[in-house]
């Protein structure tokens, strides 16, 4: 009789703690990335620990919080700045509270440069990686031509796509090792950033 209640207790506080979590988002500012994680009224948690990870499937704790953490009359919201993400790739994130519930995974680009209209990753280019992805910020929808330049100025590689997201990516494959220049405009903006091949 005992072992029935116990599971029923268990049943019923992992039903009432299973939507905790309201709302969790992730992104950059600066060369930081900034956590913001809100959970229901009234709602406490006995410490989280924020998780990091590259492949969104191996994840690593980068903090831990033992104290008590929630129990406001309004939703509780806990911030966390990860100081130092991995920069030029994609830093996926989540946070466990305590025992009770763990929220989605967000994904970060985390550009080196945060503040250009050109993001270019992986940078640098490692191994047996074949392709550099763009991502063009507040440009949806255009034609976008351009060049790879070597580090001399000497053009290598024109470039020309249609873009509907902002992201597209280029196949790197003949470049050698070195610093590269890639310009590209939608014909009134022009797009700069320098990008390495190290294999």
């Amino acid at each position: 009789m005992r072992y029935f209640f116990g599971n029923l207790f268990f049943l019923f506080s992992h039903l009432a703690f299973s939507q905790l979590i309201t709302n969790f988002n992730a992104f950059q500012v600066s060369k930081t990335v900034v956590l913001k994680l809100t959970w229901n009224v009234g709602a406490s948690c006995s410490g989280y620990s924020v998780y990091r990870s590259t492949d969104s499937l191996n994840f690593t704790s980068i903090y831990d919080y033992a104290g008590i953490c929630g129990s406001s009359p309004g939703n509780s919201v806990l911030t966390y700045i990860d100081q130092y993400p991995l920069m030029g790739y994609t830093n996926y994130y989540k946070i466990q509270l305590s025992t009770l519930e763990s929220s989605d995974i967000k994904k970060v680009l985390v550009s080196a440069n945060p503040n250009s209209k050109l993001q270019v990753f992986p940078d640098p280019v490692f191994q047996n990686v074949e392709t550099l992805n763009l991502r063009l910020l507040n440009i949806n929808g255009n034609s976008i031509v351009g060049n790879i330049f070597d580090r001399y100025g000497t053009p290598l590689k024109p470039l020309s796509f249609y873009t509907t997201t902002g992201e597209t990516s280029i196949n790197v494959n003949g470049l050698h090792n070195g610093l590269y220049l890639i310009w590209l405009t939608d014909g009134t903006q022009l797009f700069a950033s320098k990008f390495v091949i190290a294999r």
